[in-house]
């Protein structure tokens, strides 16, 4: 279960239209999300946050609503979340080891 902080950084990420691309703000705040997970947790579990994530995308944006539980990986949607779940965790690897 997620915090309520890491919730709100959470939508605030993908709750754009362009949640999906690299634009700076996008990453900001993608990074935010990330570094409120950070407080919350030392561990990411790569399935299960590739799997809220999609959750937060099909319940903000209407053409997914009908998706299955889990992205296609090769669907578009999929792809962006699986890297971002991926530069998630080598974010938090990177910050143990620095830590």
């Amino acid at each position: 279960m997620m915090s309520e902080n890491a919730q709100a950084a959470l939508r605030a990420w993908i709750g754009p239209k362009t949640w999906d691309t690299h634009e700076v703000p996008d990453m900001e705040r993608f990074y935010d999300f990330v570094a409120a997970l950070r407080k919350e947790t030392g561990k990411i579990r790569e399935y299960d946050l590739q799997g809220r994530i999609w959750q937060e995308v099909k319940a903000l944006h209407t053409k997914f609503g009908d998706a299955p539980d889990l992205p296609s990986a090769e669907s578009p949607a999929g792809r962006v979340i699986r890297k971002r779940v991926s530069l998630a965790i080598n974010i938090f690897q990177y910050l143990d080891r620095v830590s």
